[in-house]
């Protein structure tokens, strides 16, 4: 039968130690220089939507100009009647959603498309805050038995710590 080699067991052990230090010294350096600091992202979403108003009524309406029409007479060659016809302008406008202009004779706004902008914007603040010391997990390690005979001896077990660092 072969001899057991415990230095073998004791290097490997030596080994995880040191590998398990300095992964939790890592972490506890990444914890301290996050500790209590605030990210913040922001999303702008710009959405436009099509609103159709169907018949809108005019705000105001004054005349800019005047034209003279000639009308001839059938009967007389040489008489002539200037008819007046008025050019108006007519301002459509709702709020500040949409504003228009009609000018002509007679005008008249039958309908109208606007695409006003909405802008969405989406704030997200990660704070980061300090892990909690107490803690509850999968443990293991060396520990004491007690009984008949007091030894040192291998553990695996579920149980509650405190952190130190």
């Amino acid at each position: 039968m072969k001899k057991f080699n415990w230095t073998l067991i004791a290097f490997a052990v030596i080994a995880g130690l040191i590998v398990w230090l300095n992964i939790a010294l890592y972490k506890i350096r990444e914890y301290k220089a996050n500790e209590g600091k605030v990210e913040r992202d922001t999303i702008t979403l710009v959405k436009y939507d099509t609103l159709t108003i169907t018949k809108p009524i005019y705000i105001s309406e004054k005349v800019t100009d005047t034209l003279f029409q000639p009308i001839t007479d059938t009967l007389r060659i040489n008489d002539t009647l200037y008819l007046p016809i008025p050019i108006t302008q007519k301002l459509y406008a709702k709020d500040s959603l949409y504003k228009a202009w009609v000018s002509g004779y007679r005008p008249r706004l039958d309908s109208i498309q606007v695409y006003p902008k909405t802008i969405y914007q989406i704030i997200t603040n990660t704070v980061y805050k300090k892990p909690s010391r107490i803690g509850f997990g999968v443990m293991g390690g060396y520990g004491v038995t007690f009984g008949e005979q007091t030894k040192l001896s291998p553990f695996v077990g579920v149980g509650l710590y405190y952190r130190i660092w």
